[in-house]
């Protein structure tokens, strides 16, 4: 920490008409509040969950070591059940808080929901895993730490056409739709430049659920060679079985979103073959990701998913730039990221363009055996 920052930092900013004065020093007995907002219930609250346990390991972890510039954190938790609009309330709470360093949501639907509110209260927010391409490129209080969607989507465009599948199903849940539409719009142009065609493009509801076989019926009636799935884990599980029971043997490709250990447990035998890009490699020997993979399993009882390890990296990035700058006025501390180079990753360094949206790898990953495997390229 710089010495300004041991001796004791005031920074006054007019924000809205109001003197507020950021302070940042080690006398101060109060904790340091850190918003956080997840699904930790509702249809995505298995993988929210584990978001969640993602950053409250690293949140323990540094008060166990002296919290940040001798504050302990505190993560207010708060959870939006899935719902987009249930962020708004969550934000203006914060507000009233004097909360301005949030993390989260975990998907884009509530994310895209949350942006105008954090922009007007000036809310830093740093979103793990919300990946899409409308939160990308723009100069606004979201930093992105996870790969826009319509990368995904291209990358499973090129993988295909490598695999000589030209032709191809899209199945959609519109409940997250900023994440699959993109995700879509990335898929689309290099699958059909690479010489593919797109037989059907079927949008359901998880919030209605559809009866899936009629669903997947409509998917593959053109019988293509191969079928993209943008759900949630489970309900992917079930669209799976409902595509190998009416087309056998039809190629699958899904989101990172989908791609854990519910995809297996409720998808069976159906399941073995489906394909992801995800921009985390689960058998990195990286000496920092080895020991979070041991201290998560330790402390949840399961191996982290990918939405843990991004979870746990963002409240040690918001460390960071807490200390790189010395400063809790989140501008500044946003000018501070951008400016920043590369942060310590738990598997490699990762840096932000000029709008605060992640550089990362994408590594493919396949069901194999019931294992989740990672397929060198």
């Amino acid at each position: 920490m710089k010495k300004a920052a041991i001796a004791g930092v005031l920074l006054a900013v007019f924000v809205s008409g109001t003197l507020v004065v950021y302070s940042l020093k080690k006398s101060d007995p109060e904790p340091l509040k850190i918003g956080y907002i997840g699904s930790i219930s509702g249809k995505f609250s298995s993988l929210g969950t584990s978001a969640r346990n993602g950053a409250m390991l690293a949140v323990e972890e540094l008060n166990s070591l002296g919290g940040i510039d001798g504050r302990q954190i505190e993560l207010i938790i708060r959870d939006d059940q899935g719902e987009a609009e249930n962020t708004i309330p969550i934000c203006e709470e914060f507000s009233e808080q004097g909360i301005n360093l949030v993390i989260g949501p975990f998907t884009t639907a509530s994310a895209t929901r949350l942006l105008p509110c954090i922009n007007e209260k000036r809310i830093l927010t740093f979103g793990p895993v919300t990946a899409g391409e409308n939160l990308a490129g723009q100069d606004d209080m979201f930093i992105k730490l996870f790969p826009s969607t319509s990368e995904f989507g291209a990358a499973l465009a090129e993988l295909a056409a490598d695999m000589k599948i030209f032709s191809m199903g899209l199945i959609n849940d519109q409940k997250n739709k900023p994440f699959g539409d993109t995700l879509i719009s990335g898929f689309k142009p290099v699958f059909e430049e690479k010489g593919g065609r797109i037989l059907a493009n079927v949008d359901f509801n998880s919030g209605s659920p559809p009866k899936f076989s009629s669903l997947v019926k409509e998917a593959v009636k053109g019988t293509p060679e191969g079928v993209v799935v943008i759900a949630n884990a489970i309900d992917t599980a079930l669209i799976i079985q409902n595509i190998q029971k009416y087309s056998p043997g039809t190629q699958v490709f899904v989101s990172p979103w989908s791609m854990s250990a519910d995809l297996i447990n409720s998808g069976g035998q159906a399941v073995e073959g489906t394909m992801a890009y995800i921009p985390f490699d689960q058998h990195s020997d990286a000496p920092s990701y080895t020991r979070f993979k041991a201290a998560y399993e330790e402390r949840f009882k399961e191996l982290p998913p990918f939405v843990a390890a991004f979870n746990y990296e963002a409240v040690y990035l918001v460390r960071s730039v807490i200390e790189q700058s010395a400063s809790l006025d989140p501008e500044i501390l946003k000018q501070a990221l951008l400016g920043a180079g590369q942060f310590k990753g738990l598997q490699s360094d990762y840096e932000f363009n000029e709008t605060g949206d992640a550089i990362r790898q994408l590594f493919l990953y396949q069901v194999n055996n019931k294992t989740i495997t990672k397929i060198k390229q």
